[in-house]
């Protein structure tokens, strides 16, 4: 389920079942954003909802499987975004920009779930056991940017690999960009970035597609330098 309206269909039981998920959703955004994923407790979330800690239970194993269903709800808007942005799109580079822009427009008005996918991505660098259920979300976000450059695979590279590449320089790059700005000031009008990340991202993304060069691709070695630099051979 996603945040963008209340569930409609099904049974009264169902419809029932769905809104008091969606509530709980909703209160679980707000206080990962507000108090932060670590720091937030089962408690607080069922105050925010106004119901009992078994009723949160019966929807969700635990606070991380909480935290799970509110990211990818998150995700599963912005792709809408995107799609909606990138329809009419004829070229790579007009997908390009139609990406960074439906990222900037979607944080600019959800600056919340940025807070909250810059946390998720926090926790996955230390690759604790609890929060790896996380990287299914983020690959499939990444995943879902690539199959959207593969719409344009005459222009763009075929290699699956370096579509990821392409995929992780947009989003990486919009949503760390935004992170930090942020960060530094957290008065920023994240709206009127969108034409320096247009500008900045669209150039070292073409510059990656265009290229022979590798990108960040998974399984990527490098031979180790000695102090002067120079590559140097492995010793087995």
């Amino acid at each position: 389920m996603n945040y963008s309206s209340q569930p409609t269909t099904g049974g009264r039981r169902a419809r029932r079942m769905a809104s008091m998920r969606h509530e709980l959703l909703l209160a679980g955004r707000k206080l990962f954003s507000d108090r932060g994923l670590y720091e937030s407790r089962v408690e607080e979330i069922t105050d925010t909802a106004d119901v009992g800690k078994g009723t949160l239970y019966r929807y969700f194993r635990n606070k991380e499987a909480l935290i799970l269903a509110v990211v990818e709800a998150g995700f599963a808007d912005l792709r809408r975004r995107v799609e909606e942005r990138t329809a009419h799109a004829a070229s790579i580079d007009q997908a390009v920009e139609k990406i960074v822009e439906a990222h900037v427009g979607f944080f600019s008005e959800n600056q919340d779930l940025m807070r909250i996918f810059h946390q998720a991505r926090g926790m996955l660098t230390f690759n604790r056991r609890e929060w790896r259920p996380l990287r299914s979300s983020l690959d499939g976000h990444l995943r879902f940017i690539a199959a959207e450059l593969r719409r344009f695979d005459n222009q763009s590279p075929s290699s699956p690999a370096r579509r990821r590449d392409l995929a992780i320089l947009l989003f990486g790059g919009v949503s760390g960009a935004l992170s930090v700005c942020v960060a530094a000031d957290p008065d920023t009008d994240i709206a009127s970035m969108s034409p320096f990340l247009v500008t900045a991202i669209g150039s070292m993304t073409r510059s990656l597609a265009r290229s022979g060069g590798g990108g960040p691709s998974k399984g990527a070695t490098h031979a180790p330098r000695s102090r002067n630099g120079r590559s140097r051979k492995r010793r087995d």
